[in-house]
């Protein structure tokens, strides 16, 4: 499968505040295996999910100049007392879509979910997208031109925080969804279920496929294929201008 075409079809399924709305309507909590569903089953995509907010952190440079992440100097919420960065805090309930950096570090990340206290698991930083450490495997993580990126979903019921064990970081983006206070979720485990380990393995065998249809990415409705018998081009039936 191309990887420009995959790489803009996450931009797509993760940029939208979408889930499937059985889900919302039998109040089923969110979970991973349904945000991995819609990677491979494009049927829930055109599903509006409201009362959703959708945002992203970014290291940018806060005087409008152009130090973005060259210094690192707005690269991270806060500096803790032992030099490491908080680089994400937010309360939930919410789900983290995207994290994408060209400089990533051998630097440990910790990921504090709905326990500030205790990180739920630690990560290298560049182990979010060298397929080395799953659940973060191709094809969600990964680099090519342009990045590193890590599309696999990080959902949390209550709280979430990445703290950078370094002193230093520079260019990031963490994108994220936040629900109502009531929205019930099921949130991250570094230990998959069976359910979300075989929609893990769907994903990657829909997306390994050296030739990718629209029924392949429609696994739950039905399609219906029109063949057209291709009329060959000429100016008066493209146009059917008049008198010409």
């Amino acid at each position: 499968m191309n990887k420009a075409v995959f790489f803009s079809i996450l931009w797509a399924v993760a940029g939208l505040p979408v889930m499937a709305q059985r889900q919302a309507d039998h109040q089923q909590p969110y979970r991973l295996a349904a945000y991995l569903q819609q990677f491979y089953d494009f049927s829930a995509l055109p599903v509006y999910a409201g009362n959703t907010y959708a945002a992203q952190v970014s290291t940018y440079d806060r005087t409008g100049m152009n130090n973005d992440g060259f210094n690192g100097t707005y690269s991270f919420v806060r500096r803790n007392p032992d030099s490491s960065l908080v680089i994400f805090e937010q309360q939930g309930p919410g789900v983290i879509n995207r994290i994408w950096t060209p400089t990533p570090t051998e630097d440990t990340l910790d990921f504090f979910i709905d326990d500030s206290a205790r990180a739920a698991f630690s990560i290298r930083y560049i182990d979010l997208f060298t397929g080395k450490v799953f659940p973060f495997v191709a094809p969600l993580c990964a680099n090519q031109l342009g990045g590193y990126y890590c599309y696999l979903p990080i959902p949390f019921g209550k709280f979430c925080k990445i703290v950078l064990r370094g002193k230093i970081t520079r260019f990031h983006q963490v994108g994220y969804h936040l629900y109502p206070a009531s929205t019930k979720v099921k949130s991250f485990s570094f230990q998959l279920d069976a359910e979300e380990k075989k929609a893990l393995e769907q994903l990657r065998n829909t997306w390994s496929q050296e030739k990718l249809t629209a029924r392949n990415l429609y696994t739950s409705s039905p399609i219906t294929e029109i063949k057209k018998k291709h009329q060959p081009y000429t100016r008066n039936n493209h146009y059917n201008i008049p008198g010409q």
